[in-house]
C-alpha cells in the first residue's frame, strides 16, 4: 500500500513538519520518468512517475549526478515550501510554496506527470509533455471515499458480476490491493464470483473494511520482508512473514523504495540473461536427446560388417554384378540379397563394406561423444540458471557473470546482424564528409556512437531536424568557413525549417553535446554553441 491515499496523506503530514520553510534548491531528472527535488537541509524528494517502481519517497542526502541529469521545472527553484498535502480523496501530491506556483504531482497511472500550477489553476510548467500542457488548465482531482454505511456499501455492490476481490476494490475505492486482501482475510471470504456472496458475507466485508479504516488512523509503518509489502498497519494475511517496523512512514517508504529499486535493477540485468541461458539449456538437452536416440538406433556398422563376412565366405564372383544372393550363414540360412558395386569383384565389395562398417562405427562413436558433450553443456547451463535465479543482489550477479564468463560468451549468437548505416553521407573535398542522421534514433546513434569529440556537430536552431556531423579527417584538421557553411546549409535542409529563406544553425564540437537519460530520441543538450545563418541547400549534384 505504498501508493495508497493513506500512505500519501501520512507522508504529506510528516514532510510538512520536516520541510516547512525549506527552499527547493534544484529540480532535475536523471532516470526516465523520475523527478527529483533537492530541498535545502531536507534531502531529496523522488517522484517516480513510471512503472514498474511507481512511488514517491524522500532520501536524506542530496546528490545530483554529474552526468546525464536534465534540469526541469525551472520555476520551482528557490521557492520555499509552505506545506505538503494531498488533494481531497485523490492521490495527487501538492507542494505549496511561497512562489507564484504550486507543484502538483499526479503520481500514478499511464499519464502520470508533475505540473507547476498558478493560482488561477493554469499550468505554467510540466515535467512531461510541456508543450502540450503549458497554458492549459491543470487536471481536476477525482475524489473517492469509503462507503459510510452498510446501505452505501450494498448500493455500490449491486449488480456486480466479477470476482469478489475486483468488485471489493471498486466498492472501497480508496483501498489498494493489499488492503482489499486484508479485508477479505479478516472477513473470511474467498475470492469467488461476486454473485455468490450472501448477505452475511457482505456484512462481514463491510465490518472488516470499517475495522481496517479505523486502524489506519493510528499508523504503525512496517515492511513484510519476504514479499517487500509496505503497510501502515499490521496485516493479518501477512502475519506469517518476518516484519520490520519503523518510527515513521517516511523512513519505511524510503526503505521500501530502496529494496524495490534494487530488486528492479537486479531483474533488469538478470532476466534477459536468464532467458538466454534457459533457452540454450533447453536446446542442449534436445540435442543430447536426439543424438542419443540416433546413436542407439544406428545399426549400419553391424549390417555392413555382416555383408562383408558373408561375401568373404561365399565363392568369389567377378566384377559386373550389381547384387548377389547368398545364404545367410550367420543367421537363419535364408537367402539374403547383398547390393554390390558393379565395377568391383565380390572380394573388393567385401573390403568396401568393411571400410563402410569402420566409418559407420566411427560416426556412431562421434555421435555418442557429441551427445555426452551436449549433456555436459546442459548440466553446466542448468547450474548457471540456478546461480542466476539465486542471485539476490547486483554484486552477486556480477560475481556470477565473472565466474561464468567463458560459458556466457559461448551463448552469443554466431550469426552477425545485418549492419545498417544510420546516416546519409555527403562527401566533401580533402577527405571531409558530412553525415546526416536518417531518423531521431539514427541521429542519436550518429551523435553518440559515430561522431568523435573533435568532429563538428550541427543542428537547425529552434526547429526539429536531423543531427548533422562534419567529420574531420583527423583531430588537427581545420575546415574552411565555406565547408562549415556548406555543412550548415545541409543541416538546415534536413530540418523542418527547410522552406525558410534563412535558417539559424548551431555549430559546436561534438564534445559539447550530451544526452541525459530520459530525453526523447533525438533530443540532446548543447553546452556551448555558435550560430550561423544560412540558406537551406544540398551540395551540387545532390539536389
Amino acid at each position: 500500500m505504498v501508493n495508497s491515499i493513506f500512505t500519501l496523506r501520512q507522508l504529506a503530514a510528516e514532510w510538512t513538519d520536516a520541510l516547512s520553510g525549506a527552499a527547493i534548491t534544484d529540480a532535475w531528472s536523471q532516470h526516465r520518468g523520475e523527478l527529483i527535488l533537492a530541498v535545502d537541509g531536507g534531502g531529496q524528494l523522488h517522484l517516480r512517475l513510471s512503472p514498474p517502481v511507481q512511488c514517491v519517497f524522500r532520501s536524506l542526502h542530496a546528490a545530483r549526478a554529474r552526468r546525464n541529469a536534465a534540469m526541469v521545472l525551472d520555476g520551482v527553484r528557490g521557492a520555499r515550501i509552505r506545506n505538503v498535502r494531498i488533494a481531497p480523496g485523490d492521490r495527487i501530491l501538492m507542494v505549496s510554496t511561497d512562489g507564484p506556483c504550486e507543484l502538483q504531482a499526479f503520481l500514478f497511472g499511464a499519464r502520470a506527470n508533475a505540473f507547476l500550477v498558478a493560482a488561477d489553476g493554469w499550468v505554467t510548467g510540466a515535467f512531461r509533455n510541456q508543450t502540450d500542457w503549458v497554458g492549459r488548465a491543470a487536471p481536476v482531482p477525482v475524489a473517492a471515499s469509503l462507503p459510510d454505511s452498510l446501505d452505501a456499501f450494498m448500493a455500490r455492490w449491486q449488480g456486480a458480476t466479477q470476482g469478489v476481490a475486483r468488485v471489493l476494490g471498486r466498492v472501497l475505492r480508496v483501498f489498494d490491493r493489499t488492503l482489499v486482501q486484508e479485508v477479505l482475510h479478516c472477513a473470511s471470504v474467498d475470492d469467488k464470483p461476486a454473485t455468490t456472496c450472501g448477505l452475511h458475507e457482505l456484512e462481514s466485508m463491510y465490518a472488516a473494511a470499517q475495522s481496517v479504516a479505523r486502524a489506519l488512523t493510528t499508523p504503525q509503518p512496517r515492511i513484510y520482508l519476504a514479499s517487500n509489502i509496505f503497510s501502515l498497519i499490521p496485516l493479518e494475511h501477512c502475519s506469517h512473514q518476518e516484519v520490520q517496523t519503523y518510527a515513521s512512514a517516511d523512513e519505511a517508504v524510503r526503505a521500501w523504495a530502496k529494496r524495490a529499486l534494487s530488486k528492479h535493477a537486479l531483474a533488469s540485468q538478470r532476466d534477459p540473461l536468464l532467458k538466454v541461458v534457459v533457452r540454450a539449456s533447453a536446446k542442449a538437452r534436445r540435442t543430447a536427446r536426439n543424438l542419443r536416440r540416433e546413436s542407439l538406433s544406428s545399426e549400419r556398422a553391424a549390417k555392413y560388417e555382416h555383408y562383408a563376412h558373408l561375401l568373404m565366405a561365399s565363392p568369389v564372383q567377378p566384377a559386373g554384378r550389381s547384387s548377389t544372393q547368398v545364404s545367410d550363414l550367420m543367421g537363419n540360412h535364408d537367402p539374403l540379397t547383398i547390393p554390390l558395386k558393379a565395377s568391383l569383384s565380390s572380394i573388393e565389395n567385401a573390403e568396401r563394406y568393411y571400410a563402410k562398417a569402420r566409418k559407420a562405427r566411427a560416426a556412431r562413436n562421434a555421435m555418442v561423444s557429441r551427445a555426452e558433450e551436449a549433456e555436459q553443456r546442459a548440466q553446466r547451463l542448468q547450474a548457471l540458471e540456478g546461480k542466476l535465479r539465486s542471485a539476490t543482489s547486483l554484486a552477486v550477479l556480477k560475481a556470477v557473470r565473472e565466474r561464468e564468463a567463458v560459458l556466457l560468451s559461448s551463448l552469443r549468437s554466431q550469426r552477425q546482424p545485418t549492419l545498417r548505416c544510420p546516416f546519409l553521407v555527403y562527401p566533401m573535398p580533402s577527405r571531409f564528409e558530412v553525415r546526416v542522421g536518417k531518423s531521431a534514433r539514427d541521429s542519436d546513434a550518429l551523435t553518440l556512437r559515430h561522431a568523435r569529440p573533435f568532429d563538428l556537430w550541427l543542428h537547425a536552431r529552434g526547429a526539429s531536424g536531423a543531427h548533422v556531423v562534419l567529420r574531420l579527417p583527423h583531430k588537427t584538421a581545420q575546415p574552411s568557413a565555406v565547408l562549415i557553411s556548406t555543412a550548415a546549409a545541409i543541416a538546415a535542409y534536413h530540418s523542418k525549417a527547410r522552406g525558410s529563406a534563412l535558417v539559424p544553425v548551431i555549430v559546436t564540437p561534438r564534445k559539447f553535446v550530451r544526452k541525459p537519460k530520459g530525453l526523447m530520441p533525438g533530443a540532446v543538450i548543447v553546452d556551448r554553441e555558435e550560430v550561423l545563418i544560412v540558406k537551406p541547400a544540398l551540395p551540387a549534384g545532390h539536389a
